[in-house]
């Protein structure tokens, strides 16, 4: 049997457009048990421009550390088992007024990793965020 352009084709895209489940880690605060997972890469583009201020004059890329935390938790928190989100857009607000550490950070933790961005990365940029806050 010979294979046709368009059969070779067709089996790539469906290769790469296939539907798998996400990666997830179930995160524990209190007693209480979330879904931590990969988002779509439209949600992943909702929380990159949230988080994105623009490039500043010595040319280092400027991000708002509580935004793309809040958002990294919207976008990846979820009902264990469910499709069911933790938060919606309208609780930004509400995650970047939490106080630092406890449930919050272990939250965003794991959304920023879920980014596909690797762990280097994310300790990166809290790395970053500690050290503009370190500045006020």
């Amino acid at each position: 049997m010979t294979t046709t352009v368009d059969d070779a084709h067709a089996r790539a895209r469906a290769a790469f457009l296939e539907k798998r489940a996400p990666e997830s880690v179930d995160v524990v605060h209190q007693g209480v048990t979330v879904e931590v997972r990969q988002p779509t890469i439209a949600a992943r583009s909702w929380v990159f421009e949230g988080g994105n201020l623009g490039t500043g004059d010595d040319g280092e890329v400027k991000v708002d550390m509580a935004a793309l935390s809040a958002r990294s938790i919207i976008a990846c928190t979820f009902m264990p088992g469910t499709d069911t989100a933790l938060f919606t857009g309208s609780d930004e607000s509400s995650l970047k007024g939490q106080v630092v550490g406890g449930g919050v950070d272990k939250l965003a933790t794991a959304a920023l990793r879920m980014l596909g961005t690797n762990a280097a990365a994310v300790d990166q940029l809290a790395a970053r965020a500690l050290a503009m806050l370190r500045k006020r």
